[in-house]
């Protein structure tokens, strides 16, 4: 058995966690980064009494909810700067906020909010020391670089020069800003992972900027901070949490650490969610609730994720829809399609029939791979198994019962179609063939079909 885990965060949980801010960023001080050039990870060595010039708060739409963070930073008499993030971050629109960000030395970041929030803080935390080593003007707006790609002086997006899929995917090579968040939601795991998802509006699709030193320094998840969640948010990011687990705890790159937080985040999901959304005020659901979240994203950090991670990816860039209300409605059908794959006889003809086309020299290391991937299967029928009788509550549920309880959830929490979140008949074949090339989809036990796929998306 050989496997890596990696999770660097320094986890803070409980009520009333968040009254321990001012210390936090006070132990901060004495361990700034000295900006060497990344290499290998290590914590920064401490530096004296050296303290932040002044700190940026992401938070969301209301800036009353970030009144501790303020009050912790009076608390340790830093100044700070303010960057409001209404909606899921874009590419675009960080543009000029990166570039706000250095011009106040910014360097510190504080992120309070949801996993959008979160992401918004991490991508800025990574950007504001590493430019790309190109050219960017004073002022850039969406606008002027769109009309800068028809004049001599050409102008390239530097964010686009970390970007996966879309960009080049280079990496980092200064030590990210020192970065604490405060996840206001219960369900994104950001506050645990090493990517921001950012939606590019030229390409319509949402991609990621990863980096392994892009996990937050430290994460304060106190369940106080979820209560004031409306219930259509209290039930998606719930049910993005228990996609997460669900697809790290099936991923073929699943490991025996990742299985054990899965088991164990798929239970409390399964014991608060729906007291969470009757009583919203609950502090054991919700601190069920928000532990899960955390599991999720250190599992997918580690395990990666499937399919409908592959297809909401995609989906979130075209259609403006809660990346959580996606995956609740895509966990049913996917759950069903890949154990059906994994039942039937065709996942075994597959194997066969690659070994057939191998020379005779390759035979011995294809059959090995074939009976390890037969043993794979097994392993994760079991584990669908699993979800049914750790959702159900019974020892003895099948794997189909897993998938009924999931369907009534969506149902109960009234998450609607695909279609009624405004995707179009005329959009299916792009989004099958957009998500089939989604990184996610690695992670999913079966290699699904272009066809599967569009069928899925009726969902």
């Amino acid at each position: 058995m050989n496997f890596t885990f990696f999770s660097p965060v320094k986890i803070i949980f409980g009520p009333k966690t968040a009254d321990t801010l001012p210390n936090v960023i006070a132990r901060m001080t004495m361990a700034l980064p000295s900006g060497d050039t990344v290499t290998e990870y290590n914590p920064p060595p401490p530096s004296g009494n050296r303290r932040f010039r002044k700190a940026l708060v992401v938070m969301g739409s209301f800036p009353g909810r970030v009144e501790n963070v303020i009050k912790a930073l009076h608390t340790c008499n830093i100044p700070y700067e303010i960057l409001c993030q209404k909606g899921e971050p874009t590419v675009e629109g960080l543009i000029p906020e990166v570039n706000r960000a250095r011009s106040a030395h910014v360097d510190l970041v504080i992120a309070q909010g949801g996993g959008s929030v979160l992401d918004t803080g991490k991508a800025l935390a990574a950007l504001v020391p590493n430019n790309g080593h190109v050219k960017t003007p004073a002022t850039t707006t969406h606008e002027s670089l769109k009309s800068s790609r028809h004049n001599n002086f050409h102008i390239k997006n530097p964010i686009m020069h970390y970007l996966e899929i879309i960009g080049d995917g280079a990496p980092l090579t200064e030590r990210p800003l020192p970065m604490i968040a405060l996840p206001t939601t219960a369900g994104t795991g950001s506050e645990a992972t090493k990517n921001a998802v950012l939606a590019s509006l030229e390409h319509q699709v949402k991609v990621s900027l990863r980096n392994d030193f892009m996990y937050p320094d430290v994460a304060i998840i106190d369940p106080l901070l979820t209560t004031s969640m409306p219930r259509e948010i209290t039930a998606s990011t719930g049910m993005d949490a228990l996609t997460q687990l669900i697809e790290s705890f099936t991923s073929g790159f699943a490991t025996p650490i990742t299985d054990a937080l899965c088991r164990d985040g798929i239970l409390r999901v399964a014991r608060s969610l729906k007291k969470a959304l009757e009583t919203p005020e609950d502090i054991a659901a919700r601190s069920d609730m928000a532990l899960a979240g955390l599991y999720s994203g250190i599992t997918l950090a580690n395990a990666k994720l499937g399919a409908v991670h592959g297809i909401a990816g995609p989906m979130g860039g075209m259609v403006h829809a809660p990346h959580g209300a996606i995956c609740a409605r895509l966990l049913g059908p996917v759950m069903r399609e890949n154990m059906e794959a994994l039942c039937s006889n065709q996942f075994s003809k597959d194997l066969a029939h690659t070994m057939g086309e191998t020379d005779r020299q390759s035979k011995s290391s294809m059959q090995s791979k074939y009976n390890t991937q037969l043993e794979l299967a097994e392993e994760i029928m079991g584990k669908y198994g699993e979800i049914a009788q750790i959702l159900t509550g019974d020892p003895d549920a099948p794997w189909q019962d897993g998938i009924h309880w999931v369907e009534e959830i969506v149902s109960w929490v009234s998450i609607p179609t695909l279609s009624d979140m405004g995707l179009k008949q005329e959009q299916m074949a792009v989004l099958a063939e957009k998500a089939r090339q989604a990184s996610s989809m690695k992670g999913n036990p079966v290699t699904l079909t272009l066809d599967q796929i569009k069928n899925l998306l009726s969902a």
